[in-house]
């Protein structure tokens, strides 16, 4: 058991308080698997940690509350066999833990220069985790693609997210910038799946995706409520209806309340095939619940837990956690407050036994424990 650093943190709130702890994501030994990138979960008495880069801890979740700081490093056989570490878009992009196992999505190097993301999942232990494959799509997007000189492919949008219900779990899956694939049925391109729990065969909920980063399970609607990456501003916030006889489409890049990068060139493929157009009912696509005309990097959001119909959600550039209230038809009504943490806000977690939310920070990286005054 290793021990790390506490520290008492000036984040002002009228209604939270916080602490925070330094986490131990640095390995001399392998400089290119420093990445501060992180995902959080729980499993009985700890949080689990998984970094990007494939290095997973735990923590003693009961000496959190002491202001003590207690982990371990598991072992794990993901970073050797399914990712390159030298890339640095590669690695973990979120974790679940269901039942006595974990399940992690990652950025999947399926032939030299062509990737996807991919579900995998191992019984957990506190020893070694071994993965294995539960789900990959039959489909890359390649590195070198182009479009008239321009550099087409990102990683960065890569999607990933995981939650689930009962049955089923559910899986983002980002756009890698290959606009021209997400609007086709035969493409996993930006698009969100409910995959079997126990067969792992799968189904489209909905499509028009750019890079979803975050998602919550809506128990008593049966619905999902998801954040995504616009471009150059335009992220969204989409309400999901689970057991829709159709599948769900969200515009992009047809429509988004977003502007292309100045590197893109505005050519008649990009006219035609990503126009962004201001409007999602005009074109036949669902309209987001809300959209923040300046991007604010939107990451994770989770329920409120501590306010009825509030959510909470993670913000990568502003820094920031954002309490946001709708009404009972999802409707936007207002953002409550906004909480300046200091920190590129990459998941959140609730730990229902002690009623309090952990943040991943990972300018530092920290970890950060909110709870109510």
């Amino acid at each position: 058991m290793e021990t790390g650093n506490f520290f008492e943190n000036e984040i002002i709130s009228s209604n939270y308080k916080f602490n925070s702890f330094v986490v131990p994501f640095y390995d001399s030994n392998e400089i290119f698997s420093n990445k501060k990138s992180g995902y959080i979960d729980f499993y009985k008495n700890y949080l689990v940690l998984a970094f990007t880069s494939g290095k997973i801890i735990f923590v003693n979740k009961k000496k959190m509350y002491q202001n003590n700081f207690e982990f371990f490093e598991v072992k794990n056989n993901l970073k050797d066999n399914f990712f390159n570490q030298k890339i640095i878009w590669t690695g973990i992009k979120d974790i679940k833990v269901i039942g006595d196992f974990i399940y992690v999505s990652l950025t999947k190097e399926v032939k030299q220069g062509c990737y996807n993301t991919s579900l995998f999942k191992a019984e957990l232990n506190t020893i070694n985790l071994i993965f294995k494959e539960v789900f990959s799509p039959d489909e890359c997007f390649e590195v070198a693609k182009q479009i008239q000189a321009f550099k087409y492919f990102n990683g960065a949008q890569s999607g990933g997210r995981i939650v689930n219900n009962d049955e089923s779990i559910f899986l983002t899956l980002g756009d890698y910038n290959y606009w021209e694939r997400v609007q086709k049925l035969d493409s996993f391109a930006g698009k969100i799946l409910k995959l079997d729990i126990y067969s792992n065969e799968y189904e489209i909920l909905s499509v028009g995706h750019r890079n979803p980063q975050g998602l919550y399970y809506l128990k008593e609607y049966n619905h999902l409520i998801s954040t995504e990456h616009g471009p150059k501003g335009g992220d969204e916030i989409n309400l999901i209806k689970i057991n829709s006889s159709n599948i769900q489409n969200f515009g992009w890049p047809i429509s988004s309340y977003g502007y292309h990068y100045d590197v893109v060139p505005l050519n008649s493929y990009v006219k035609k095939v990503a126009p962004l157009e201001k409007n999602h009912t005009k074109y036949g696509f669902i309209e987001p619940k809300k959209y923040f005309i300046n991007s604010i990097g939107i990451s994770e959001i989770i329920k409120n837990p501590f306010k009825k119909d509030s959510f909470l959600i993670a913000s990568l550039k502003e820094m920031t956690l954002f309490d946001i209230s709708f009404d009972n038809q999802f409707n936007f009504q207002r953002i409550n407050e906004k909480i300046n943490i200091n920190e590129r806000i990459r998941d959140l977690g609730f730990d229902n036994e002690n009623n309090c939310v952990f943040l991943y920070g990972e300018t530092s990286p920290k970890l950060l424990l909110m709870c109510k005054k």
